[in-house]
This record gives C-alpha cells, structure tokens and sequence, in this order.
C-alpha cells in the first residue's frame, strides 16, 4: 500500500490538466495584480501622480478647495478602474503569450505554498524593486555621466544657461 499510494499520485500529476483557460487567466491576473501588489504600486505612484495633478491644475490656472481630500477621492477612483483595466488587458496578454496547458500550471504553481508565498510577496518586491530602480538609476546616471558627456561633446550637443553662456556638460550631467 505504501508503493501503490505514491506510483498512483505520480500517474495523476502527470496527466494533463483539463481546465478552463478563461477561469486560469483571471486567477493569473488577479494574483499578479492583488491588492498588496497595487498598494506598494500606488504607495510609490502616489507622491508622482499627486504632483503631476497638481501642476496640471496649476498650469491652468485651477485651484481645488480641498486638495488632499480631491487626491484621496482622485485615487481611489483612478485605482478602482486601473485595476479593473489591468487585469482585463492582462488576462488578453496572458493568453497571447502562454499556451491553455501553461496557464494551468501557473495556475497550479499559484495554488502550491511555494506559489502562493512568491505571489503574496509581489507588494514586497515591488517595493524593493522601485527601491533597487532608484539607487540603480542614480548609479547609473553618475557611472555614465563621463561617457555621456563625450558623446555630446562628439556630437556638438550643448546645454546653456538662463544668460545664453555655455555650461560644462560633464559638471551640469552630475549636477555641480
């Protein structure tokens, strides 16, 4: 009995999994736009999306007798239908890309610990990832900066002041 429990469950899980594509598609997109994952997306978004508002109002002249509570009113709002259009245009994607058998097994994988622990991380590591992009992105902008100063030098591209002098490119690039 002890060999026969095993062998049989080997059998099972390498049938091929009859599901409905439609049904793993919504799973999918729905675990890889949860809740916790558009909190740490939003989290992040919210002080870019608050200032480009604002100076679009600013910008036309509009002033908002409540502006915190207008952001607050503005999010949620925004949130509800950009979730709603993500995770339909994500389900459209994910059939584009992955076979009906592969849905299944991400569907599958999801329902394992091990999947259902890598999605319950996805806020985490979308905030660890906007973290990562911005010290990789100064980073990178200083360690490129020299090359990118040659480059415009090469190609006669300047940057010049309020006074129509000439700045040095390398010295503005690094913001000194």
């Amino acid at each position: 009995m002890r060999l026969v429990l095993p062998a049989l469950l080997s059998v099972c899980l390498a049938l091929p999994v009859w599901a409905d594509a439609d049904s793993d598609k919504a799973l999918i997109a729905n675990t890889l736009f949860s809740d916790s994952t558009l909190d740490a997306v939003f989290q992040t978004m919210l002080p870019v999306m608050s200032d480009a508002v604002q100076t679009q109002f600013r910008n036309a002249g509009v002033t908002v007798s409540e502006p915190e509570a207008f952001m607050q009113i503005f999010l949620a709002e925004f949130r509800e239908r950009y979730t709603e259009i993500m995770r339909e245009e994500l389900k459209t994607t994910l059939g584009d890309i992955f076979s009906d058998q592969e849905l299944a097994d991400i569907a599958v994988f999801i329902h394992t610990p091990s999947g259902a622990r890598f999605f319950a991380a996805q806020g985490e590591l979308t905030q660890a990832g906007f973290r990562l992009g911005q010290t990789a992105g100064a980073r990178a902008g200083q360690e490129a900066s020299t090359r990118i100063a040659e480059r415009l030098d090469e190609e006669g591209i300047f940057f010049t002041d309020k006074s129509g002098n000439k700045v040095d490119t390398l010295k503005y690039l690094r913001g000194y």
